[in-house]
């Protein structure tokens, strides 16, 4: 920095020699806990000074966390001219990754199933895939983002904690919200992200076959949904077998008998035991439009249906793999600010891959081994 000349002159009427003056300027090293407000170390260091023998502070020990790294530029060997910034960065135990699936049909079998509000229609589909409980919360999208960035995974969108979290902020301590705000596109690099983690081999690939690692390529547009053991998305038909199965040996509550099994009908929310004009029976399965005022809610919170799955109606959309007539990716299931029709299991809308909004969100699916 300049400090000023070393002598002082006005009116020079001679030659005079003046030499300007110069003191290495002074720079911040800061580490920030993961709130990125709370001042873990700050040091001063001149321009140029020596940081190879640099030690950083001991990161706080969290209740359900573990540090994994400091989030920021990468220490040089001397101070730059420019103030560094570090974050805390922590995950959850590995444990804590792992989603409750249970298994949708027999491994093997084909089931006929009814599709479409009316059910006049059917389709053939394999069981034997196993389908999340819930739909993926925010806390747990939020370490395993964090991990898969540091291994070269890239989003385009971080997320955020349902309908009124702030995108990429840290999960409350509830953190059991549905993560929303996240593409179609971003939600197939961190299946593979999380099947990485798992040391599963990823399903999404290029046509050539290389894994999809970053949602702001338009590769993911393309994306081959393989066979390979890894955790997916389930398709359209996948996502509507798990909202209608029902373990009925006779009809109860209005099923119906399609292909030797009985279903719960398509107007119905999933888990309900009426149709979705029946208000009170629908509001017992699915939070939408008559009891969540346009917010979502913490996952599991209603009953559930017969497989034990949560909010298949309601509380946010639910990406699923499938593409649609105009090839935009197809959603299911209704949200917290759709009306009563939009909670019918028989039902689905769509949008472009690369849209996001605060009320959808998706669950795993992963195939039997």
């Amino acid at each position: 920095m300049f400090l000023g000349w070393d002598i002082e002159f006005t009116n020079v009427k001679e030659a005079l020699v003046v030499t300007a003056t110069y003191v290495a300027n002074w720079y911040d090293l800061v580490y920030y806990d993961e709130d990125e407000e709370t001042v873990l170390q700050s040091t001063l260091h001149l321009y140029g000074d020596d940081l190879t023998e640099h030690v950083p502070p001991d990161p706080p020990e969290k209740e359900g966390k573990v540090f994994w790294n400091w989030t920021g530029p990468v220490l040089p060997e001397t101070m730059p001219d420019r103030h560094i910034h570090l974050i805390a960065n922590y995950i959850i135990p590995e444990e804590t990754y792992t989603f409750n699936l249970v298994p949708v049909g027999v491994s093997g079998t084909t089931y006929t199933m009814p599709i479409g509000f009316c059910d006049t229609e059917t389709t053939d589909i394999p069981g034997g895939y196993s389908i999340s409980t819930t739909t993926v919360t925010y806390d747990v999208w939020y370490y395993v983002r964090l991990w898969a960035e540091g291994e070269g995974y890239g989003f385009l969108n971080p997320g955020q904690e349902g309908s009124e979290g702030i995108a990429g902020a840290l999960p409350t301590d509830e953190g059991t919200q549905p993560v929303t705000g996240v593409s179609w596109r971003d939600v197939i690099v961190w299946l593979n992200a999380y099947s990485t983690f798992h040391g599963l081999d990823p399903v999404y690939r290029t046509p050539g076959g290389d894994i999809l690692m970053d949602s702001s390529s338009f590769a993911t547009d393309s994306a081959v949904q393989t066979t390979n053991n890894g955790y997916r998305l389930p398709t359209s038909d996948e996502w509507e077998m798990a909202a209608r199965w029902r373990n009925d040996t006779e009809s109860t509550h209005g099923s119906i008998h399609v292909g030797d099994r009985w279903w719960t009908p398509g107007n119905y929310a999933s888990g309900a035991i009426a149709d979705t004009d029946h208000t009170y029976e629908t509001a017992l399965v699915a939070w939408y439009w008559v009891n969540a005022a346009g917010l979502t809610r913490p996952v599991a919170q209603l009953g559930p249906n017969p497989l034990g799955l949560y909010d298949m109606s309601g509380n946010v959309w639910e990406w699923t793999y499938s593409l649609c007539p105009n090839s935009w990716r197809i959603f299911r299931g209704g949200c917290v600010e759709a009306e009563a029709e939009y909670m019918q299991i028989g039902g689905w809308s769509s949008m472009f891959s690369a849209f996001t909004h605060y009320t959808i969100g998706f669950r795993v699916v992963k195939d039997s081994e």
